[in-house]
């Protein structure tokens, strides 16, 4: 599977080109109430759809929300040497950067606050590090000796990260971020937004961090496909935003055995479920906790989900079976 899509969850999803595609469903008129966009953004698969009787209303919708997808993802984007947070990364200093930027950044130090530091977005530099050791033929397969690692980590932490609304500004030099722990959540409920304002109950948007509102065209809750140890099972949501980590999205080596999810006080990838799905009020925090917590244990967990008060996880460990902890 491509690494770049293989976090998408969702059941129906389509490697189709960007555009309209047909969606099913039957109204009583005999034509479905479901429009769909599809498409790509941040390096994934995009779907989008929206139930509502007025074809040409949800197809002039799905455009905005397409052009708003875009305009964010000139922001998100670390595959776009121009978006603002890859001139961020380059000059260590971004003036008068975009108000989504300093939103998220600031949202950024809360996830932080609440994980005891564990979600950490300054890990860029030992993502480099990884990709760059394993990129070589016949790399350590151990990985990047120790050295390399305590390097890498004089350029991690969060603190060391300034943002208001004039400025984002690095600390120390050669920090850099990376924001797909939590951008593609933040942008789905961006998205969901849109849709809301203008009028539409009932939709549909996945970017990996899916959001569902309302139900789907026949009074039915949305299916989202939710990983379960290595499986793909189906999730009755509406209302409510899902997200999933683990050690099956990515790997930076041909055994997996060095995943992308960083312990930011270590260097060292330690992913301890084969995967992690939160279910939360918004795609942006069960993106962001989805992450923290493939670093933890069920206790540890738990008292977070107390903490936070809103969600649920489904951690399913590497010798099978799955956890349910939260208010599933």
């Amino acid at each position: 599977m491509d690494k770049s899509i293989s976090r998408r969850r969702f059941i129906g999803i389509f490697a189709a080109g960007t555009g309209f595609a047909a969606a099913s469903g039957q109204s009583e008129a005999g034509e479905s109430p479901v429009c769909e966009w599809r498409g790509t953004a941040l390096g994934a698969v995009v779907q989008m759809r929206v139930v509502h009787k007025d074809k040409a209303f949800s197809q002039t919708l799905l455009r905005r929300a397409e052009s708003e997808l875009r305009r964010l993802e000139a922001v998100f984007s670390l595959y776009q040497p121009d978006s603002a947070i890859s001139r961020l990364n380059r000059f260590g200093c971004l003036a008068f950067p975009p108000p989504e930027l300093v939103d998220l950044v600031q949202r950024v130090f809360r996830y932080s606050e609440l994980t005891g530091g564990l979600f950490d977005p300054t890990i860029q530099p030992l993502w480099k590090l990884y990709a760059e050791h394993f990129a070589v033929p016949d790399a350590d397969p151990e990985g990047p000796d120790r050295a390399r690692v305590d390097a890498a980590m004089e350029r991690v932490g969060l603190p060391h990260v300034a943002a208001d609304r004039t400025r984002i500004v690095f600390t120390r030099k050669g920090m850099q971020l990376t924001l797909n722990g939590v951008a593609q959540g933040y942008i789905t409920d961006k998205i969901v937004d849109l849709l809301g304002n203008a009028g539409v109950e009932n939709s549909l948007v996945d970017m990996g961090e899916i959001r569902a509102s309302g139900h789907n065209a026949d009074g039915s809750p949305w299916s989202v496909g939710m990983e379960n140890g290595g499986d793909v099972t189906a999730l009755a949501v509406t209302n409510a935003a899902v997200a999933t980590s683990g050690i099956r999205t990515f790997a930076f080596d041909a055994k997996g055995c060095f995943s992308h999810i960083f312990n930011p006080f270590t260097g060292r990838p330690e992913v301890g479920f084969e995967s992690v799905s939160v279910v939360a009020p918004a795609a942006a925090d069960a993106d962001a906790l989805s992450t923290a917590f493939a670093l933890m244990d069920e206790q540890r967990v738990s008292m977070v989900l107390r903490e936070y008060g809103k969600g649920s996880a489904y951690l399913s460990g590497k010798a099978g079976g799955t956890v349910v902890l939260g208010s599933a």
